[in-house]
């Protein structure tokens, strides 16, 4: 039995935990997305924490009340406990929280509609001009990075 699955064996503070495993390893790229999708079947929203990440003290409280007030803007697909972005380069850094048009994994949460918009493919990247996409993103190197990124994961080079 795998580490994660005796750490969720030991949850003693709710009965209500249903867990479902594979006879196979389905790789990150199929099992991750298979995951949420089956969760995201019977609950409206999901917190979601990779089993080799420890998260900090108040992240499941600010997940959960991240979801409920982010929940009517379909604007926000995603709300992170994970910043890639160094404390210096953060302009409003008394702030608690920040917007970010990307995604980032590890610890995270959704809703059902947007995970809806789910694309293991990224052809939405595909089909958006480098000029674009430098709009949306900020700048030029980041499109031409998210492109790249995209293509990585089209021709299987990348696998999540």
């Amino acid at each position: 039995m795998s580490a994660t699955l005796n750490e969720l064996g030991a949850i003693d503070w709710t009965s209500d935990v249903t867990i479902h495993t594979h006879s196979e390893n389905l790789g990150i790229s199929a099992a991750i997305p298979w995951a949420i999708s089956w969760v995201l079947q019977e609950f409206e929203h999901a917190i979601i924490i990779e089993e080799d990440v420890t998260v900090g003290p108040n992240f499941l409280a600010f997940a959960t009340a991240a979801l409920i007030h982010w929940a009517p803007q379909h604007d926000v697909y995603s709300i992170s406990g994970y910043n890639m972005v160094p404390p210096s380069h953060i302009t409003q850094s008394e702030c608690p929280v920040r917007y970010s048009r990307l995604v980032h994994s590890y610890a995270w949460a959704t809703w059902r509609r947007a995970w809806e918009h789910y694309d293991p493919s990224m052809q939405w990247f595909a089909q958006q001009s480098t000029r674009d996409l430098a709009k949306l993103l900020g700048t030029r190197w980041a499109a031409l990075r998210w492109k790249q990124f995209a293509a990585h994961v089209r021709h299987g080079r990348v696998n999540t």
